[in-house]
C-alpha cells in the first residue's frame, strides 16, 4: 500500500482552509453572538436584581409604615384611654367634691335649722315660764314675794367675799324692783343690807317691770340678778344647752 502524499497534503490543506473558513465566517460571529448574549444576560440579571433589590426595599418600606401605622395607632388608643382615665377621674373627684359640698350644705342647713328650733323652742318655753310666773305673782301676796326675794339678795350679798362687801359699803348702790317699792319696803331693805355690810350702803330704788319679780342690785363694780327675769333667762339657756 502507497501513500499519495500530494493527495494527502491537498486534504490536509482543505482542512484548513475550512477550519480557517469556518472560523472566520461562523465561529467568530458566534462566539461574538454568544459574547452579546452573555452581556445581555448578565444585564438581564442585574436588571432582575436590582428590581428584586427595589421589590425588597420596598416591601420593608411598606412593612416600616405598616409597623409605624401600628404603633402610632396603639400609641392614639393608649393616649385616648390615659385621656378618658383621667376624665373619669376627674369626674370622680369632682363629684366627691360636689357630694361632699352638698354633704356640707346640708349638715350646715340642718345645723341653722336646729339653731333656729331651738331659739323657737326657747323662746316659746320662756314666754310660757313668764305667762306661768305672772300668774302665779298674781295669787302670791305682794309683800311675801318681795320678803322672798330680798331674803334672797341679802344671802347673795353675804356670799360674796369680803372685799366686794367692803366695797359694796362705800358705794352708790341702786337696788331695782319689778314694781315700786313702799315706804316700808325700802326700809327693810336698808335695814337687811345694812345688816350684811360693813357700814351703812348709799341706796337709789329704781323700778323694771321686765324683772316680772324680785330685787336686785346694781353698783359700779358689780352686779347681783336676784329676779325671776334672770331665771328665766337661765332657764332659757339651760333648754338651748341641752338641745
Amino acid at each position: 500500500m502507497s501513500i499519495d502524499w500530494w493527495a494527502l497534503g491537498l486534504q490536509a490543506v482543505n482542512v484548513l482552509i475550512l477550519v480557517w473558513l469556518l472560523s472566520r465566517l461562523f465561529w467568530q460571529p458566534v462566539a461574538a453572538a454568544v459574547a452579546r448574549r452573555q452581556d445581555d444576560t448578565q444585564a438581564l440579571w442585574a436588571a432582575a436584581r436590582q428590581e428584586r433589590d427595589a421589590a425588597r426595599s420596598a416591601m420593608d418600606d411598606v412593612a416600616d409604615a405598616r409597623n409605624g401605622v401600628a404603633a402610632e395607632r396603639e400609641a392614639r388608643l393608649a393616649a385616648a384611654e390615659a385621656e378618658a382615665e383621667a376624665t373619669r377621674t376627674a369626674a370622680r373627684r369632682q363629684g366627691r367634691k360636689d357630694v361632699e359640698a352638698m354633704l356640707a350644705e346640708a349638715r350646715r342647713t340642718l345645723a341653722e335649722e336646729a339653731r333656729r328650733a331651738r331659739q323657737a323652742s326657747a323662746a316659746e318655753a320662756t314666754g310660757l315660764a313668764v305667762d306661768i310666773a305672772g300668774r302665779l305673782l298674781a295669787r302670791l301676796p305682794e309683800g311675801v314675794v318681795q320678803q322672798a326675794f330680798l331674803d334672797l339678795l341679802v344671802q347673795a350679798v353675804t356670799a360674796l367675799p369680803p372685799e366686794d362687801r367692803a366695797a359694796l359699803a362705800g358705794a352708790d348702790i341702786a337696788v331695782v324692783g319689778a314694781a315700786p317699792l313702799s315706804p316700808d319696803g325700802q326700809a327693810r331693805v336698808r335695814q337687811a343690807l345694812g345688816g350684811v355690810l360693813t357700814g351703812p350702803p348709799r341706796l337709789r330704788f329704781e323700778t323694771d317691770p321686765a324683772l316680772i319679780a324680785g330685787l336686785e342690785l346694781r353698783a359700779p363694780h358689780l352686779a347681783l340678778r336676784n329676779s325671776w327675769q334672770a331665771d328665766l333667762e337661765r332657764l332659757g339657756k339651760d333648754l338651748r344647752d341641752a338641745r
